[in-house]
């Protein structure tokens, strides 16, 4: 947020060095914030996963019919 400010004014400053000079001031550094997680897998359009691919062909939609095993 500071950075950003700082960056709008026309002081272009890194994220890292504003956090190096709140620390040597001993001011605290704010976290970040964790970013929240999206689906796991994505979906097939009827609110069910897909099925993870288990070999290449298979992200295809080949099948093993066509495998070269």
């Amino acid at each position: 947020m500071v950075t950003g400010l700082l960056n709008d004014a026309d002081w272009h400053v890194s994220h890292k060095r504003v956090e190096r000079i709140w620390r040597r001031e001993g001011l605290n550094v704010p976290q970040k914030q964790k970013e929240e997680a999206g689906p796991a897998r994505p979906s097939n359009g009827h609110g069910h996963a897909q099925p993870r691919a288990l070999t290449r062909i298979d992200r295809w939609g080949l099948g093993p019919r066509y495998s070269p095993c």
